[in-house]
């Protein structure tokens, strides 16, 4: 089976991500008999897990937070992550069998695993990863996981491991779109009352200079250069005090457009 997702901003601030293999098929039929199959799972024996990881335009990976479905309790495949920061965010979005999904497969045909090469799979009773070997199974981390090649060999006949994963870039720059919001907003409210020509000036320049900013990014964003997007946006959000007297929300600070 194949991992598929999309990813929608939602509610000015957050992303959801969506879990598309149900509507496209990827699962195997919930009827029984259900026999094991390499790499392939219903949907009740199985879960979600979602992650959020910033980019900075060196390359550098800060993961942010991760949400896990258990499909065995919500029908809707979705997590909802609510961005604090605008920039460059990679999702990894994976399906992993459960321990339902072991018990199944040890009690019908435990030589089914001999196919893998790494057994992981996610426990919904005490939410821990864990690692089938050697008939026990050992706790381990997320991190574990995600270290973890889940790319298909192009040997069929080749060992694989239990995830299922496929990942997808995003940009955010909400942040910084309501910082150039609020600064037409005040210039606009200072027209009438332009008695300090200086400060208009100064305000005009700080307008046109986030104005052309986020056109760059755009640019940047049309053409499929993130990481050049990423680095225009570290530029123009380092802490030069022209978005601090933007409302923002309490995710943010007194430090540029961002925290």
């Amino acid at each position: 089976m194949d991992s598929l997702f999309k990813i929608s901003k939602i509610n000015t601030y957050d992303l959801l991500i969506e879990g598309l293999e149900k509507d496209s098929g990827e699962y195997l039929s919930e009827t029984p008999p259900i026999f094991p199959s390499v790499r392939n799972y219903t949907y009740s024996q199985s879960v979600t897990i979602n992650t959020l990881t910033s980019i900075t335009s060196d390359g550098t990976e800060t993961f942010k937070d991760y949400g896990v479905v258990n499909h065995a309790l919500i029908a809707l495949d979705s997590t909802t992550f609510t961005i604090s920061k605008d920039g460059l965010y990679v999702i990894a979005h994976i399906i992993l069998p459960s321990e339902v999904w072991l018990a199944d497969v040890l009690s019908k045909d435990a030589s089914a695993l001999d196919k893998y090469n790494l057994v992981y799979y996610y426990n919904t009773t005490n939410k821990k990863f864990y690692q089938y070997i050697n008939a026990s199974s050992i706790e381990v981390t997320l991190e574990t996981i995600l270290a973890t090649d889940a790319t298909p060999p192009e040997d069929i006949t080749a060992l694989v491991n239990t995830i299922v994963r496929s990942d997808k870039q995003t940009f955010i720059m909400t942040y910084l779109n309501a910082c150039f919001n609020d600064m037409c907003k005040t210039l606009l409210l200072s027209l009438s009352k332009a008695c300090n020509k200086e400060k208009l000036a100064d305000s005009i320049y700080n307008r046109d200079l986030i104005w052309m900013s986020i056109n760059v990014i755009k640019y940047c964003l049309d053409t499929s250069q993130l990481y050049e997007a990423q680095r225009y946006l570290e530029e123009i959000i380092w802490c030069d005090a022209l978005c601090n007297s933007t409302n923002l929300p309490n995710t943010t600070s007194n430090c540029g457009c961002n925290n």
